[in-house]
C-alpha cells in the first residue's frame, strides 16, 4: 500500500474480508484504498458499513464527513452531513467548530429554528466568537429582523473595537446585509428575474454562503430557469419553501 500497488492492496483487503466481514480495521482501510483509487462510492460504502456496525465510532464519523466536505456530490442535499454531525454533537458535545458546521448544515435545509438554536447555544460557550454571531446576524437578516440584526452587529464590533480585522468582517457582513435586503425587496414585489440575476452576482463572490445558496434556490423555484454555471448544483428538484 505504502508503495502505491492499490490493485494488490485492494485484492488483499477484499480477502480479508472474505474471512473476517465485519472486520472495521479492514473496511476502513478498504475504503482508504478506494479514495485513492477513484472509487468514491465504494469508500463511502465501507464507511457507512463501518457505522451501522459501530454508531458510536466518532473516527468514522469524521472520516466520512471530511469524505461528503470533498466530494459534495455523494451528499448533495447535506441529509447525510446533518445526521452524522448530530451524532458527533452526542458524542462530543460542546463542540464549537461542529456546533458551527451543523448549523450552516441546517441553514441548507432551510431549518433556521434549529440553525439559531444551536448558534445561541454557542455563544455561552465562546461569547467572544465572532462567527458565530455573523451568522446569527445573517440568519436574522434573510428572516427580515432588522432589529435583531443591528444588535448583534453592534455587539461584534463591541467585542473588539479596535480590531482592524473585526472592523473588515464587520464592513463586509453590513455589506452582505444590505444586498440581502435588496434580494428580499425583489421577491416581495415578485420581481424573480431580476432576484436572482442579484442573488447569482452575490453566490459569485460568496460560493460557501448558505444563506445565498438558499435564497438563490428560492428565486430558481419562481423563475424554473435551468442551471448556470455560476448556480450550478441549484435545481428545481432541490426547491425550499419560504421562510
Amino acid at each position: 500500500m505504502n508503495e502505491g500497488n492499490y490493485d494488490l492492496a485492494e485484492l488483499l483487503f477484499l480477502k480479508s474480508l472474505d474471512m473476517m466481514p465485519v472486520n472495521p480495521a479492514t473496511k476502513l482501510y478498504l475504503s482508504r484504498i478506494y479514495l485513492l483509487k477513484g472509487k468514491i462510492t465504494e469508500a463511502e460504502e465501507q464507511l457507512s458499513s463501518i457505522l451501522g456496525l459501530f454508531p458510536n465510532n466518532i473516527n468514522v464519523i469524521k472520516e466520512l464527513l471530511k469524505l461528503y466536505e470533498l466530494h459534495p456530490e455523494l451528499d448533495i442535499d447535506n441529509l447525510k452531513r446533518v445526521k452524522l454531525l448530530e451524532k458527533q454533537i452526542e458524542l462530543e458535545p460542546n463542540n464549537i467548530d461542529t456546533m458551527l458546521k451543523l448549523a450552516e448544515a441546517y441553514i441548507s435545509l432551510n431549518k433556521d429554528k434549529k440553525a439559531e438554536e444551536i448558534l445561541l447555544n454557542c455563544i455561552p460557550l465562546q461569547p467572544a466568537n465572532i462567527k458565530v454571531r455573523i451568522l446569527l446576524a445573517e440568519l436574522y437578516a434573510t428572516q427580515g429582523k432588522e432589529e435583531l440584526v443591528e444588535d448583534m452587529c453592534s455587539t461584534i464590533i463591541g467585542l473588539d473595537p479596535n480590531n482592524t480585522e473585526v472592523k473588515k468582517i464587520l464592513e463586509q457582513t453590513t455589506r452582505r446585509l444590505s444586498q440581502y435586503n435588496t434580494a428580499m425587496e425583489l421577491m416581495r414585489q415578485r420581481k424573480y428575474n431580476d432576484a436572482e440575476k442579484h442573488l447569482t452576482n452575490m453566490r459569485r463572490e460568496n460560493r460557501k454562503n448558505e444563506f445565498i445558496y438558499c435564497l438563490l434556490r428560492r428565486t430558481i423555484c419562481k423563475t424554473g430557469n435551468k442551471e448556470t454555471n455560476s448556480n450550478r448544483h441549484i435545481s428545481s428538484h432541490s426547491c425550499i419553501k419560504s421562510r
